[in-house]
Order: structure tokens, then sequence, then C-alpha cells
């Protein structure tokens, strides 16, 4: 299999003077919804923007060095074809050239940072070269988590999951679980206090209590919605008083979790039966990852993403092109990049 090519230096500086329209484009966004950009977090956007190129050039040239650089050694995915992998799991895929694109654009939706963690959300554009889909043009909805660390900014988490189809391998070595090491007495007890505000948060959702949920949920919350677009908690709060989060069943599958400094992550799947809406009635699922932060003495719940499987939700709600959605208010620090980087993920 021939890697993607290298980009050439006129590519280069296109990509620099993209990122950097970007940039101003993305600070004049801010200012239309009100918001503030801080220079820092542009700052911190412009140099993970760099480093995902980095790492889209590193996939095409199976280049581990530069993905061991880049990715946390802790880092787990919720990946595209419906199963959790680490670290090691994906670099090997690359070095086998299983990931293996002729094009992949990663799209920024959303970029925030929080108490030291960046967020960052989108789609992404690609075709595979390989595979029982080579040729076809895909979508997949992402959500990537950054952590500090020195002066980088390695990728402890990520959801990439296609829109439209269920992308589960067949049984066989590519479809094997990953299985967590054995917690530590101190991430057990970490567990057990999520596992209790999720079913809390369930809980206030089914009963628009709106006051537990602020507790719970961070005021920066984002959430990489089923409809396929971005909201901030008060856009989910507005879904709930017009009665779209109604459930008639719903059951979680946590497949992972970890903790990673003050952030602990559950990444798995839901069966749900929506009782209002498009598809009420229907059984649905769904994969998801949570990413909770430690505030002060809590944990409270800064980031989510929920994609639907085998479903394309951004259609059935009325926005099929995910280019199209509506921009997010961004919480304050935050700005919205608009530039469509050249980048290799799993």
């Amino acid at each position: 299999m021939n890697p993607i090519p290298s980009p050439s230096k006129p590519k280069k500086r296109m990509i620099l003077a993209a990122v950097l329209t970007a940039l101003a484009t993305a600070q004049q966004a801010a200012t239309a919804y009100g918001q503030s950009t801080s220079p820092d977090t542009a700052a911190i956007q412009a140099q993970i923007t760099a480093e995902r190129v980095a790492i889209g050039k590193a996939l095409a040239t199976h280049d581990a060095a530069v993905l061991r650089r880049y990715w946390s050694p802790t880092l787990i995915v919720n990946g595209p074809t419906n199963t959790i992998a680490s670290r090691s799991q994906i670099i090997g895929a690359a070095i086998r050239g299983d990931i293996n694109y002729t094009s992949l654009k990663g799209n920024t939706e959303f970029f925030t940072v929080t108490n030291g963690t960046a967020i960052l959300m989108g789609h992404d554009d690609l075709v595979e070269a390989n595979g029982p889909r080579a040729g076809k043009h895909l979508v997949r909805r992402t959500t990537d988590i950054y952590q500090r660390s020195g002066d980088d900014w390695p990728l402890v988490a990520r959801q990439a999951t296609f829109v439209g189809f269920d992308a589960t391998p067949t049984a066989g070595p590519a479809a094997a679980n990953f299985v967590l090491p054995e917690p530590s007495p101190e991430t057990a007890a970490i567990h057990a206090q999520i596992e209790a505000n999720s079913r809390a948060c369930g809980h206030a959702i089914a009963t628009n209590d709106f006051a537990t949920l602020e507790k719970l949920w961070s005021p920066s919350l984002v959430v990489n919605s089923p409809g396929n677009r971005v909201l901030t908690r008060e856009g989910v709060f507005t879904a709930m008083r017009e009665d779209k989060l109604k459930y008639t069943s719903g059951k979680v599958f946590p497949e992972a979790f970890f903790v990673v400094n003050d952030l602990a992550v559950t990444m798995g799947h839901e069966e749900i039966v929506m009782a209002n809406g498009p598809m009420a009635g229907k059984p649905l699922k769904r994969r998801y990852t949570d990413v909770w932060q430690k505030t002060g003495d809590e944990w409270v719940l800064i980031a989510r993403q929920a994609t639907y499987i085998g479903i394309d939700g951004g259609a059935v709600y009325g926005h099929p092109d995910p280019t199209l959605a509506t921009q997010p208010s961004a919480a304050n620090g935050s700005f919205i990049e608009t530039v469509s980087s050249d980048t290799g993920k799993q």
C-alpha cells in the first residue's frame, strides 16, 4: 500500500496560510457571537493544529516516533470500528498500513480550553485507501481531548464515529477489545463517584432537574451531539425544555474508564428508545465518550460525544451537511476555527 505523499513546500505554505487565516476568522466569529477570544487560547489552538498536521504526515509515512511524541502514553480512543483502542494498538495498525487514506480533512467546529484541558470537536471528511469502503466519501464525528505536558499538548482521549453506518468489524484480531489494567483503589473510588454522577444526571434529565445538572455539568460543557452538531450546556438545556431528550428506555454499556491527572473518561455505547421526535419508538445505538474534570472536591462533566451508529442524526434532525451546522455559542476564552486542515488520525 502506498502511503499518502508528504505535503510539498508550497502545500505546507498553503496550510500555514490557512491556519493564520483561520485564527483571524475565528476571532471575527467569536466577536460576532459576543465572545472574547483569549490570545493564550488562540496560541494553544495554533499549536494543536500544527501537531495535528504533523500527526497526519506521521500516519502517512508510518513514523511511530512522531505519534509517540504527540499521543499520550495513556491515550485511549473510542474508534471508528466501534471498539476501544490504546495508543500501542493504533500505532501498530499505522505501522502495518491498516490506517490508510487517499484523503483526510479534519474540520474543527468548536475549540475551547478548560482548566488546562483543550477540547476540539468537529468532523472528518475522508476517503479510505483500502477495505470494503475504499474510494467512498465518508464522514465521522470527532472529539479530541488534549492536556498540557511541558510545552506540548498531547492527545489523551479521542472519539471518532462514522456517521450513517455501523462500522463494527467482524470477529477477529482487529475486533479485539482493549482491556484496561486493574484500577488502583484511588481510581476505583473515582470510578464509583463518576458512576454516581452519571446516574444522577440521567435522573435529572428525565425529570428536568436543571439545578442538579448545573452542579454536575460545567458551565463550559460542550457536547458533540447525536444530531451531528456541537451544543453548549445552555443548548442542551434548551433541548430539554423542548422535550427533545425524553426516552422510553435507555441502557448504558461502559467499555472503558480511565483517569489522566484531573480528568476521568468513560467510553462505551448506549441503547435507547426516544419518546419524541422523528425516531420515537425505534431502538437506537450510539457510541459515547464522557469527560469529567475535578474541580475542587467535585467531578463535573466538561465534554461529551454521543453519535448514532447506522443512522445519520444530522439528516434526521434537518441538517445533513455537517459543514452547514449552526456554530455554537462559545464559552468565554474559546473561539471557533473555520478552516479544514489536512490531518490524519484513526
